[in-house]
């Protein structure tokens, strides 16, 4: 419902037919709308479908904007798929200088793309492979910087 309507437009009342709850039952578990999101985030539920920017990533972005704890999940999830992603780049040989450089920049254009793709009337779905390719490439041990080192010295 979220996607569809954002957390704004949803009601609590919405939220409860569909989920088949009484509202007493709903304010039991959460005490508004956001602490549901931020119930997504402690569940370590995928918002954004192969890597990409859906309308619910956005809605908890914008409910991020409003909820500190929220905002604090969301940075703590953002900041362990970074050190995943540069545990593995790290992994595969990558300079150790460069590496998070390289990383912050791909992470930051991942994520501008899938906002632009979000809001804009044209499709950018190869730009993002091809931002999804460099990620790859940063972390993947058969086509990163040590195996075109290991290639080279063999």
């Amino acid at each position: 419902m979220f996607s569809r309507k954002g957390v704004e437009d949803t009601s609590v009342d919405e939220i409860c037919l569909a989920a088949g709850y009484s509202k007493g039952g709903f304010y039991f578990h959460f005490r508004g709308k956001d602490d549901i999101l931020a119930q997504i985030l402690q569940n370590d539920i995928d918002v954004t479908g192969a890597g990409r920017l859906d309308a619910f990533a956005v809605e908890l972005w914008a409910g991020a904007g409003r909820n500190e704890t929220l905002r604090e999940r969301l940075a703590q999830r953002y900041d362990a798929r970074r050190r995943s992603l540069l545990d593995d780049a790290l992994a595969c040989g990558q300079d150790p200088k460069s590496a998070p450089w390289m990383l912050d920049l791909l992470l930051l254009l991942d994520t501008g793309m899938g906002v632009q793709q979000r809001f804009s009337s044209f499709t950018i779905d190869e730009t993002q492979d091809f931002i999804d390719s460099l990620l790859v490439t940063l972390t993947s041990p058969t086509t990163g910087l040590a195996a075109r080192g290991r290639r080279a010295a063999s």
